[in-house]
């Protein structure tokens, strides 16, 4: 099989969360849920005001994305799901750190047991793991 011919293969996905501020969304993802910075990066470009910060956990990756670019969007708008094991571990330890929890740990009819968090601005984040 060549190059050209070989089978596409999917490996990642590295979302967008829509934050009003990235400078004073990072300490939520930082020192709440345990998210550590690779890099930020900021920028003005024809009167717009950019910023990004590239967020990493264990095998999940981030991005903290602010644009004052008049295209319509908006901040607290995103909702993302992260397949894990270890739930109830990580929910103490998101409690401990005192992260807003929308419901705890709860084992639902369907196969998963899940919890959610919601950072400052509204995006949420839903974690499961098969039981």
């Amino acid at each position: 099989m060549t190059m050209s011919e070989a089978k596409p293969e999917l490996l990642d996905t590295i979302p967008y969360v829509w934050v009003a501020d990235v400078k004073q969304a990072i300490p939520f993802y930082r020192d709440k849920l345990g998210f550590e910075v690779e890099f930020e990066f900021y920028w003005v470009s024809e009167g717009a005001r950019y910023g990004l910060a590239l967020m990493n956990r264990d095998k999940i990756t981030l991005h903290l994305r602010v644009c004052e670019c008049g295209d319509g969007r908006h901040t607290g708008t995103s909702f993302y799901q992260v397949l894990m094991k270890g739930i109830d571990a990580l929910h103490a330890e998101y409690e401990q750190a005192g992260a807003k929890i929308l419901f705890p740990p709860t084992t639902q009819d369907w196969g998963v047991r899940d919890f959610q968090v919601e950072d400052p601005e509204g995006n949420r984040i839903y974690f499961f793991e098969d039981v």
